[in-house]
């Protein structure tokens, strides 16, 4: 029988990016497992995790606001039902206050955001530059040899 040697995954380059990103706290990535990588990709692929957290605390907010304004229109139906005018009035017009701090929150994320499809695209035109480089040198690695 033969002896099998086993490296550790763990430990490789190979493996750490196999296993994916350690998250901390279910949010991010540990940067220092990508230190097989170019510094222009572990720029990139900190950009897109900064992007992709600060549009999913956005969704969540505005999850809480739909939520809290669904309460505020049933509110506003029963003021309707019992003719009280003066506390729908009200209602409405937190609902409105609420319309407008979403929608100026929307376009603020529109116009200033980070930009997530841009960084995708740095990110592939990166790690295409680095696949050619390496090609290029193991073609010259290969001609030296021969």
């Amino acid at each position: 029988m033969s002896k099998k040697v086993m490296r550790d995954r763990a430990r490789s380059p190979d493996g750490r990016l196999a296993e994916g990103p350690e998250e901390e706290d279910g949010l991010g990535f540990d940067a220092n497992r990508f230190s097989c990588l170019s510094k222009e990709v572990q720029v990139a692929l900190t950009a897109l995790n900064t992007g992709s957290s600060t549009k999913m605390s956005l969704l969540k907010m505005f999850v809480v606001k739909c939520d809290e304004n669904i309460s505020t229109f049933s509110r506003m139906r029963r003021c309707l039902e019992l003719s009280d005018y003066e506390e729908a009035d009200r209602l409405l017009f937190v609902l409105e206050e609420s319309n407008f701090t979403i929608l100026r929150d929307l376009q603020q994320e529109i116009s200033e955001g980070i930009n997530i499809i841009q960084n995708v695209g740095q990110l592939s035109e990166q790690l295409m530059r680095e696949k050619f480089e390496y090609e290029t040198e193991i073609k010259n690695l290969k001609s030296q040899e021969q």
